[in-house]
Order: C-alpha cells, then structure tokens, then sequence
C-alpha cells in the first residue's frame, strides 16, 4: 500500500501468477460485485488506483485477459450494506455490457454509465480500463433527485462530455493535490455530476415510453411468428429482441409476465383454429403443436381463459358448417361422444 497527502491505495497483479492475480482481484471487488471469470485466467493483468476525498472515491481501474462477468444480486445488496451510486468513465474496452432493472446497455470507449449499487446488475466485459467515481447516496440524491432511473441506461450530450472531460482532468491531479485543495474539488465534482447528468434524466424519462413501445412490439412480432415453436421461451425472446430477463417482464407486466402473454396468444390461437372448417388436427395434436406438454394443463387453461372448453368450440364450429336439417342428429352424436370420453 502507498499513501501520499491524499489517502490513495493501490492494487497491481504485477509479479504474481495469474491465479493468484485473479483471486486478488476477485477480493477486491468482494464487497461490490461477484466476479466470476468465464475463461481460465491463463494470462491476467489488472491495476487499481484509489483517491479518497473524504466525500467521494476517485478510481482508475484497468484489467485484460479474462472474459468476466460481475454479478450484484439481492443478496449481495443485503450483504454488504453499500449504499452508493458509481459514475464511470470508460476511457478504453472491448464491449461493457452492463444489465439492470431498467434494461441493459452496451458501453464503449468516452461513455457515460451510471450504477445505483443498491439496484441488481451484471457488468461483462473483458478487456477495460475506466475511471470511476463512487458517491454516497443521500449526498448525490440531494443534488440530483432521481438519479437512479438512470442506472445501466447509455446516456449522451454535451453535459456528460463535459463530466468526463472533468473526470480524467480530476484523476490526472490528484497526486499533486493537497488534502484540503481535494476536499473542495471533491465537493465541486459532486456538483458537476449532478448539473450535467439532469438533463439526460429528463430525456431519458421522455424516450423511455417510445423505447419501450418499439421493443414491446419487437417482441410481440417475434411472439406471434412463433408460437407453434416450442423453443419459445422467455430466454429465447431475451436473446432475440435484445433485452433483459427483467426488462421483458417490465414490458409484458399488464399480461403478467412474458410467460402468460405466450400462452395466452398461443390458446387463441387454437381457438381460432378449432373454429377453422378445413382444419382437421385433433384437440391435443393442436394443443402438443403449440408448445403445451400436457393436455389435462391445456384444457384447464383454456377453459380458464374462455369460461368453456376447447371441445366445445369444436363442437360448435361443426354445427355451424353442416343444413340446419342434420344439426339436431349432430348434436345428440356429439352429445354421445363426449359421454363416450368421460
């Protein structure tokens, strides 16, 4: 550890194996996120470079040669009691993608991402290096109210240019600073944070709706042109429209989730095929076809969903397509068979 007027830590994997660079690594951010690594660490370098001013944390952090992926779960949150919200600046990566409750963003060289530590998130990355500032929360909240709807969004404009400009300048001098010059610049760069992300708040609120529309009907055109696929599935959809398991479920939460609009487009779907006069499938062969694996479940969910049962639509729609001389003989015949099936 080195210290100068400032409190600063730092943290290198030089002249280690990468083993036990990965490990050191891994316990560093032990409090903040779950590394996980998703290749074997066979060549790994990282640095960490800490200012403390009191009222924030200035960081660079730089890292290559393992694909990674950083979990913050619930229980993470819990743990830890961190209650803070991260700025970073990506000065150089391959591809940051960040997931969050407000959906998922890809982050590349000069952005902007802004992490609420007490929402969940996953960050994937392999290759990065950025400079991070790490503020409490009831000290940004009181200069920039709302903050936290910009968690994992890609945000742009002139003022977060002006924040990252500031952030590399800040980071640059801070070793020449003077513990009481940084407890003023510390409480100026908290000021700036919050004058430039505001804007980019309030368009992010304005074009939240329309972003939201265009994925919902992503999603709802991939939906319909695959419901006799039994590998739709909530997973599938996500890779597809390019969203998050949690986002999906935030634009399909009127239906109850993307799981019961499936089904509910794929029982009227069969509705409407059981009212089609040329279609001939039987009722379970429908049923198996559009992805349900029992039909004791399909017959309970349709009859849910209509008030009658899946036969019954049949049995009417073949009243309806023979003279009205022969219905009355048709329908004592149907009456007969479903008898025949109990």
């Amino acid at each position: 550890m080195e210290q100068s007027a400032i409190a600063r830590t730092r943290f290198s994997t030089e002249g280690q194996s990468s083993h036990e660079g990965w490990e050191g690594w891994r316990g560093v951010f032990a409090p903040l996120f779950d590394i996980r690594e998703e290749n074997p660490p066979d060549r790994f370098r990282a640095e960490i470079d800490v200012f403390d001013l009191d009222t924030l944390i200035v960081a660079k952090i730089a890292f290559d040669g393992v694909q990674q992926t950083g979990f913050r779960s619930r229980e993470l949150i819990r743990r830890s009691g961190l209650d803070h919200y991260a700025i970073e600046l990506c000065l150089e990566n391959d591809g940051y993608h960040c997931e969050g409750d407000n959906g998922d963003a890809k982050f590349g060289t000069g952005s902007i991402a802004v992490l609420d530590l007490g929402q969940t998130n996953r960050l994937r990355s392999r290759n990065s290096t950025s400079i991070t500032l790490t503020v409490p929360r009831a000290t940004l909240d009181r200069c920039c109210p709302g903050i936290e709807r910009l968690h994992a969004v890609r945000i742009g404009g002139g003022g977060p240019r002006l924040l990252a400009d500031h952030m590399l300048s800040l980071y640059r001098n801070l070793p020449a600073m003077s513990e009481a010059e940084a407890g003023s610049i510390g409480d100026a760069t908290i000021a700036l944070v919050g004058a430039c992300l505001a804007p980019s708040m309030e368009r992010t609120e304005e074009a939240r709706g329309l972003i939201d529309q265009t994925m919902l009907d992503r999603a709802r055109r991939h939906i319909e042109a695959r419901l006799d696929d039994p590998r739709l599935t909530p997973t599938a959809i996500c890779i597809a429209v390019g969203t998050s398991r949690s986002n999906l479920y935030h634009l399909f939460r009127h239906w109850g989730g993307v799981a019961r609009y499936v089904q509910e487009r794929r029982l009227r779907r069969i509705h409407a095929l059981l009212c089609a006069p040329g279609e001939r499938r039987g009722i379970s062969d429908l049923a198996y076809a559009h992805g349900f694996t029992s039909a004791a479940h399909f017959s309970r969910a349709f009859r849910n969903l209509f008030g009658y049962s899946a036969r019954d639509v049949r049995d009417l729609a073949r009243m309806r397509a023979i003279p009205r001389s022969r219905q009355a003989a048709a329908s004592v015949e149907a009456w007969l068979n479903r008898l025949q099936s109990h």
